[in-house]
């Protein structure tokens, strides 16, 4: 199956069984690009909607994704999206990287619902998430700064913090395969008006590495 492509960097998904062979046996199966597998597909029930993103910058004016048998069923893809992306974000090492999405959350949602187009300009799908003992803050006004990344405003207006203050912030992930490199990218925006003479500083750090420290 080859695809056509107009622009450069693009958001592709989707795959809903539903029982359509009335086996009540979801299959699994490899979703490559050329050698590049870019994802495992599996279903956890019957009824569900498996959703596979990655972000990539084809070196041909097309691209052709491959699902391949691997003796667990027989493949099948309900829908394929492509979405352009700034061609300055999510940038990697290599070019001929494939970014696989792991997780996107809205952090301090006070709505719990998702997110993605027209919220989203690039149709990203934004999931609320429960943080239980943070303490959620909101704010109706305007984002203060944008980026490439174009993260929707109704996303950049909710945050999270410790109620004690003087606690970290933490995220914890099981990685699925240790031998992937991982990107993390993190979203900012003041939701609190500070006092003339306030700022808020804070370092990230993952996995004990220094990542940004305030100087």
């Amino acid at each position: 199956m080859a695809i056509f492509l107009l622009n450069s960097n693009y958001n592709i998904a989707s795959f809903y069984y539903g029982n359509y062979d009335n086996l009540n046996d979801p299959p699994q199966f490899d979703l490559t690009f050329g050698a590049n597998v870019w994802d495992t597909v599996k279903f956890t029930n019957l009824s569900g909607i498996t959703t596979s993103e990655i972000i990539y910058t084809p070196l041909l004016d097309y691209i052709q994704p491959c699902l391949v048998n691997t003796g667990t069923g027989t493949p099948f893809i309900s829908a394929i999206e492509l979405r352009p992306l700034n061609k300055e974000a999510y940038v990697s090492y290599s070019a001929k990287s494939i970014l696989s999405l792991f997780f996107r959350f809205d952090i301090g949602s006070i709505t719990n619902l998702e997110y993605r187009y027209k919220d989203d300009v690039y149709d990203r799908v934004w999931l609320p998430f429960e943080w239980n003992g943070m303490k959620q803050l909101s704010t109706d006004e305007g984002l203060l700064t944008k980026s490439i990344y174009n993260a929707p405003a109704i996303v950049m207006r909710t945050a999270a913090t410790p109620v004690n203050v003087s606690a970290p912030v933490q995220i914890f992930f099981d990685a699925e395969n240790v031998n992937e490199q991982y990107y993390a990218y993190l979203h900012f925006n003041e939701v609190e008006k500070l006092a003339e003479n306030e700022t808020r500083i804070f370092n990230i750090t993952v996995n004990g590495v220094s990542l940004y420290e305030f100087e």
